[in-house]
């Protein structure tokens, strides 16, 4: 419910025009491999893996970090809950 209301915030906020984001250069692997790990307990408790398997070469990318994060919470939550 907490991560519910805090996207509900961030919604209102970006329509609003009122969030700021901070684009940054990042390299995936760095956000994508602590948020599966985070996800994992929750699904090893419904009986599904998750994992993340980055490709040799880095990929990088420009991106608000959290934004990107929540946007890898949501996709992970969906695909462990549905």
């Amino acid at each position: 419910l907490h991560n519910l209301i805090l996207d509900l915030l961030r919604l209102a906020r970006i329509e609003a025009g009122t969030d700021v984001f901070e684009i940054r250069k990042l390299t995936a692997a760095k956000l994508i491999e602590p948020c599966v790990e985070e996800h994992a307990t929750v699904a090893r408790k419904k009986g599904v893996t998750v994992q993340a398997d980055p490709p040799t070469e880095p990929v990088r990318l420009q991106a608000d970090p959290d934004g990107f994060r929540t946007i890898l919470d949501n996709l992970l939550d969906n695909a462990v809950n549905y």
